[in-house]
């Protein structure tokens, strides 16, 4: 399910968290094969790895990254790919198309609330029940 909808994709956008976390294990050829933009406070050099990847660490907000994002995307749709942050911040600034939950029965960490404080209009296009998992998607009104 998941490789079917990552075809579409092209750059990324994740937060600092997801690429503090995340760095140290994707190793020399990361799995994005892509542009990926971290939104952050702490700018530093980019940062270019094989397989077409490489790191901007972008400190003007939600929107000068989804432009970097864009600018580059060849096509593609840019994918907010983390954390719950980055979502919600997007979503708050009217730049989300669409949403795509991924959702397993299992809860990690404490939990953070998606859709908290926003005012979003989601109308579900998409149910598939999967083998341990229900994929949703939604269109952004």
């Amino acid at each position: 399910m998941w490789a079917d909808n990552f075809a579409r994709f092209g750059p990324q956008i994740v937060g600092r968290t997801m690429f503090d976390y995340g760095y140290p294990n994707w190793g020399e050829n990361p799995p994005f094969h892509a542009p990926v933009f971290v939104l952050t406070h702490r700018g530093q050099e980019r940062i270019e790895k094989s397989g077409g990847t490489s790191y901007t660490f972008v400190t003007g907000g939600i929107k000068a990254a989804v432009d970097q994002a864009r600018a580059v995307s060849d096509g593609k749709d840019v994918l907010l790919a983390g954390g719950v942050s980055i979502a919600q911040q997007a979503l708050a600034a009217g730049l989300v198309d669409e949403v795509v939950l991924h959702v397993a029965p299992v809860l990690v960490g404490r939990g953070v609330p998606l859709f908290a404080g926003a005012r979003v209009d989601l109308r579900c296009t998409e149910a598939i029940p999967g083998e341990g998992a229900v994929h949703l998607r939604y269109d952004v009104r």
